[in-house]
């Protein structure tokens, strides 16, 4: 039994955007807040200042995961990079580590 909406097939730009803005929003969330902290105690800066950082860091990663969309090296390089990144999230959320 095939099920219709397991069939369908997703652009690499749009998988490369889903993986940035998963990156972005969902991974890298400890480290804006941490940004918007320091924008918070400088002086004060216009609100698309502020909102240029998710921005920027969006751009960063597409740019960053637009080569690695083969169809050979996609699954394994995305999977040890999620992976990967779950736990830097995890050891600066809950012990304050912040990876360079």
């Amino acid at each position: 039994m095939k099920l219709p909406f397991f069939s369908k097939e997703i652009n690499s730009l749009w998988i490369t955007l889903l993986l940035a803005a998963y990156f972005t929003f969902g991974l890298n969330f400890v480290m804006t807040g941490k940004i918007y902290k320091i924008l918070s105690e400088a002086e004060q800066l216009p609100f698309l200042f502020n909102a240029t950082v998710p921005l920027v860091f969006l751009s960063l990663f597409v740019i960053v995961f637009t080569p690695f969309v083969s169809k050979y090296i996609f699954k394994p390089f995305f999977i040890v990079l999620i992976l990967i990144g779950a736990s830097v999230n995890y050891a600066t959320y809950h012990f304050g580590v912040i990876f360079n």
